[in-house]
């Protein structure tokens, strides 16, 4: 199974294959033949798709 994983090294975030201890980088949509250690990076939490607000502001509608 593939694991995508974001991660920043260099100060510049991207994304990659986590494969073992090492990472395959993606770059656009095709994998790179570029690889890196997983001890050499900061792993990043996922972008997010979506944003589900709840508000209280249903007096505003009276």
């Amino acid at each position: 199974m593939t694991h995508l994983i974001r991660f920043e090294v260099v100060g510049k975030p991207r994304f990659g294959n986590l494969d073992g201890g090492r990472i395959v980088v993606q770059d656009d949509d095709f994998a790179s033949s570029e690889t890196v250690t997983v001890d050499g990076v900061k792993v990043l939490t996922p972008p997010t798709a979506k944003m589900i607000t709840l508000c209280d502001n249903f007096h505003a509608l009276k």
